[in-house]
């Protein structure tokens, strides 16, 4: 029997760590996989699941149709499946065995019971750079498993998304540095992340299809097809010189990074003290302004926009350059 060229859920289960992350291409079964693994749990254990997407917006092209798109898939391979969408409530076999909850809006769920729970599935993790964003994604993620989880660890958690962004702040919450393909383990959050490359087969089946011809040969192809990272590896460092004199730290909503400067080079890290150096903390919007953070001079911040524009910044991580685009790119 031929062996799929879909993604293989066995193996990553095995580590049966508590939080399941998968970093895959499109199209090569992340989510159908999942979807057969609640679906499955539901209709033989009974154990209910929660379906969870940045917005309301994201979710509403699963409910059109009553969740026709939602199921449409999954049903060839269960017997007489009826499932059934109605606002965030998820019928199967005309039982209750889940919701879907959009993460932006989770203070809208507080205060409900979310006991009888035993998987989410977090589809789409990654926002796209282009994405727009309506406050921290990283609190509104924490906030939502609160939400359900409370002080439980009877569930797991199933997170699934393409490379988009490894500076993705809900990424660093798992912190994690990802290299190359392959599994990384975080033991003390309870993390395990498969970044997986393509099956061969999978890859000469995306060349031969009409999408597959579209974005061949482009940049595109990197991204959407073969599950790459499109950041430049040669904008981190791996160890800050000595001597380098700290100047500027800047804030955007939720987090900060520290600013060193030598022999011309920034060299941008994470915060590692928000209580010291109150004098140079800085926001780029008025309505951060605090006693301790200060609206930056624009004959201070320019300088800083010209030292990126000429690749003379360098980033602990990916993380720490998403904060500084954040705050020297806001309007």
């Amino acid at each position: 029997m031929a062996k799929s060229i879909y993604y293989n859920y066995r193996k990553i289960f095995s580590y049966n760590y508590p939080i399941i992350c998968i970093i895959g291409a499109r199209g090569i079964g992340k989510t159908y996989g999942a979807k057969r693994y609640v679906i499955k749990k539901f209709l033989n254990e009974g154990k209910k699941f929660i379906w969870i997407r940045d917005t309301e917006k994201a979710l509403d092209e699963l409910r059109e149709n009553d969740g026709e798109k939602f199921f449409v898939d999954i049903k060839k391979e269960f017997n007489n499946l009826n499932g059934n969408i109605k606002g965030e409530i998820i019928t199967i076999n005309e039982k209750h065995a889940g919701y879907l909850m959009p993460m932006s809006t989770y203070y809208n769920y507080k205060g409900n019971s979310y006991e009888e729970i035993k998987h989410i599935v977090f589809d789409e993790f990654i926002a796209e750079k282009t994405q727009k964003r309506q406050g921290s994604r990283a609190v509104q993620f924490a906030n939502t498993i609160e939400t359900i989880g409370r002080l439980r660890t009877d569930y797991r958690l199933i997170m699934l998304a393409n490379a988009l962004n490894r500076g993705d702040e809900i990424l660093n919450l798992l912190n994690i540095k990802i290299k190359g393909f392959g599994y990384y383990f975080n033991k003390k959050k309870g993390v395990v992340l498969h970044y997986a490359d393509n099956n061969p087969h999978f890859n000469e089946k995306k060349k031969q299809s009409i999408s597959g011809k579209i974005i061949l040969d482009t940049p595109l192809d990197n991204v959407m097809s073969k599950n790459k990272f499109n950041d430049d590896e040669n904008e981190y460092y791996t160890v800050m010189p000595s001597k380098c004199k700290l100047f500027a730290i800047l804030h955007n909503d939720t987090d900060a990074v520290r600013l060193y400067l030598k022999d011309g080079v920034i060299y941008v890290r994470q915060d590692f003290n928000e209580k010291t150096n109150n004098n140079i903390r800085f926001v780029n919007d008025i309505t951060l302004v605090t006693s301790k953070l200060k609206l930056i001079p624009k004959e201070f911040l320019d300088p800083i926009k010209r030292a990126f524009a000429h690749n003379d910044c360098m980033f602990e991580n990916a993380y720490c350059k998403e904060i500084f685009l954040q705050v020297i790119k806001r309007q």
